[in-house]
């Protein structure tokens, strides 16, 4: 007959190793929830892009805005010009 002592100690080990499993698979079940699913996006990217695209909107709305006063200064220029070459 087995020592009552070892077969107490052999119910501890199993016991600890079952208590080691189930909270690996906590953690990995938690890790699988933490990841986003594929095709899916997190709000910070979302964000992020949404900045991205406004800068970039807006960077191009400057540049034509810019665009747009060089051309209007250019036909004063050229109005100015040609009003000073008619008066002799």
């Amino acid at each position: 007959m087995a020592n009552p002592i070892t077969l107490s100690l052999q119910e501890n080990k199993n016991t600890n190793l079952e208590k080691q499993q189930i909270k690996r698979k906590q953690e990995i079940d938690a890790k699988e929830k933490r990841r986003p699913r594929k095709g899916t996006v997190s709000k910070s990217k979302k964000t992020q892009r949404k900045r991205a695209k406004d800068t970039v909107r807006h960077r191009n709305y400057k540049t034509e805005k810019i665009q747009d006063e060089s051309l209007r200064n250019e036909k004063k220029q050229s109005e100015e010009d040609e009003e000073t070459m008619d008066k002799p």
